[in-house]
Parts: structure tokens; C-alpha cells; sequence
């Protein structure tokens, strides 16, 4: 499980605007054809270990990198298939935004090329190689309210929050679970939040943007927040929202909070961008770079890493 955060507005305050750089090598590690990578993540349970996700024409798959040092360099390793995009039926080549817990990440996978259908998968990273757990969500249906492009996991009460977001997060859906999802609790939908139908009093301001990334967070006292990730024409933003899960659901998410991010080395939020959570004073933002050059020669992935002030 990951930590709770105390005051999760004032660490929001505290996570810098400008970041440090990581260059993670990946000489001699080909990658799929196509695509980006599209999510970033520090393992709780391994936090000299970075996991980024990535689409490319046929497969999505993520790729695990072993820190070193005093952690501004790292090393990639070969990239572990997620699922692929058969030449017939429905295949999944695009892996989002995600989210670790403890030893674990849940990802959402879906197909790129008609934006339909998708499925929540959970991977257990502390065994060689990583293993896919069998509690799959699939999410089936031909629009993109049915896609899982960016996908948040947090403890609640006994056990667990969900938040899958559809095409750019025009739709959040939510799934709680009674007791440890990875003990066999399952996590059952418990419904859909629309941008389009939302209710909006007590916002900061209305704009909720394209986000690709939503991560939550969890505070001390019970109380339920999501951070999401975007980029607006040049500019990268993180945004801040209270989630209520027992009232109407236009009402589940209040905007409290925005910061304007500055991404370096070719990083940006629309790529892949995530928080880590070291201890209940706060948490940090990574991000990374869309691509790290040709599939095959490319030899550099860049990281930002927002430090918590």
C-alpha cells in the first residue's frame, strides 16, 4: 500500500515547479515500433525503481528502470509485453497513465487506432519477471467513454479506490473494493463521473483538463484526492481535486488547487507524468520524455523530478 499523505492541499503547495533531471540508458535495449511512452511511476516498495508505459503499433508494455547512484542516472531494462494488437478482433496496443500500490501497479490498456474498449490490468513487481495478476476490469463498449487512458489507485477505509479515466478524462469511473483488492476483495464499479454533467460550485476555477494521467491520493484522515496531469498548448499544469464518493455524483470532484509546471529535456505531461509518495509529509512528481528516440538505436530516456520544498 502506499502511504497517506497529512495535508494533501499544502503538499501540493510544496512539490517544486521546476524539476531535476534523470537520464535513464537504454543503449542496447530495443523497443517496440510507434507510439510514446505514456505514464511514469517510483515503486513504493522499491523506490530506486522507475516503471514507464508505452503504446507502439502493436503492443503495449512497459519499461522497468533500476536507479543508481544518487539517483540522477538509471538503466533501462527489456521492455515486458502487456498485451498486443492482433491483426483480427480486439487488441490492445496503448498503455496509459497508471498507478503504483506498494508492490503492485494498475494500468489501463486499450486500442489506439479506433479508441474503443479497454481493460484494467494489475502487475505484481516484486517477482522475476513482473507477473500479471488475473483480476483484470474490462471495460468493453465501441466509444471512448469505454477507453482507460489514465488510471489512479489509492487505499480507502479497509480497502481500495479506483479511478479509471476515459478519452482525455471527459468520464472518471470509480471502483471500490471492501478489503485488500490483492487479498481477493473484488473491486466493484460504483459509478461514472462526467465532466459534461458536473457540477461545478466551489471550484477554483472551471477548466478540467485533457488529463492523461490521474493519480490519487489518500489523507490521513480518510478524505479522497486525485491529481491530474495535462498539457495545454506549450504549457504543463497540475490540477487538484477533493473526491466525495457519497454524494450525487456531478458533486464527487471539487477543483481546489492548480500549478503551472515547468517540464524540461523534451518531458512533458501529455507523455507520462505520475506522483510518488515517500512519506505522509508529502509527495513528488515525475515525467518523461515521449520518446527516447529510434526503437532499435535510441539510447537515452530523459525524467523530470519534482522534488517536494
Amino acid at each position: 500500500m502506499n502511504p497517506t499523505v497529512t495535508h494533501v492541499k499544502k503538499a501540493f503547495g510544496r512539490v517544486a515547479t521546476r524539476p531535476t533531471s534523470i537520464v535513464i540508458d537504454r543503449k542496447g535495449v530495443p523497443l517496440p515500433k510507434g507510439g510514446h511512452f505514456q505514464g511514469i511511476q517510483r515503486m513504493p516498495f522499491k523506490p530506486g525503481l522507475l516503471i514507464i508505459t508505452s503504446s507502439s503499433d502493436k503492443y503495449a508494455y512497459f519499461v522497468a528502470c533500476e536507479m543508481k547512484g544518487n539517483g540522477r542516472k538509471g538503466r533501462a531494462s527489456k521492455p515486458v509485453k502487456m498485451a498486443s494488437s492482433p491483426s483480427k478482433g480486439i487488441g490492445f496496443n496503448h498503455a496509459g497513465g497508471f498507478q503504483a500500490f506498494g508492490q503492485f501497479i494498475a494500468a489501463g490498456i486499450e486500442n489506439s487506432d479506433n479508441e474503443t474498449h479497454s481493460k484494467v490490468q494489475f502487475w505484481d513487481l516484486a517477482v522475476s519477471p513482473p507477473k500479471k495478476l488475473p483480476m483484470t476490469i474490462a471495460r468493453p463498449g465501441n466509444s471512448k467513454a469505454h477507453t482507460a487512458g489514465a488510471v489512479g489507485l489509492s487505499s480507502f477505509g479497509r480497502g481500495a479506490v479506483l479511478a479509471v479515466a476515459s478519452f482525455n478524462a471527459a468520464t472518471v469511473e470509480f471502483y471500490i473494493s471492501d478489503a485488500d483488492p490483492f487479498s481477493g476483495s473484488k473491486l466493484k464499479k460504483l459509478f461514472k463521473w462526467k465532466e459534461k454533467k458536473a457540477k461545478k460550485k466551489g471550484w477554483i476555477d472551471p477548466n478540467f483538463g485533457a488529463y492523461q494521467t490521474i493519480n490519487l491520493i489518500t489523507q490521513s484522515n480518510g478524505q479522497l484526492f486525485m491529481v491530474g496531469f495535462n498539457r495545454s498548448g506549450f504549457s504543463d499544469w497540475m490540477d487538484l481535486f477533493r473526491v466525495n464518493l457519497d454524494g450525487k455524483r456531478e458533486s464527487a470532484l471539487t477543483k481546489i488547487a492548480k500549478k503551472h509546471m515547468f517540464c524540461t529535456d523534451g518531458c512533458t505531461f501529455n507523455a507520462g507524468s505520475g506522483i510518488f509518495i515517500p512519506s505522509s509529509k508529502g509527495f513528488e512528481v515525475f515525467a518523461v520524455n515521449p520518446s527516447s528516440g529510434n526503437h532499435k538505436t535510441g539510447s537515452t530516456i530523459h525524467v523530470n523530478h519534482f522534488r517536494a520544498k
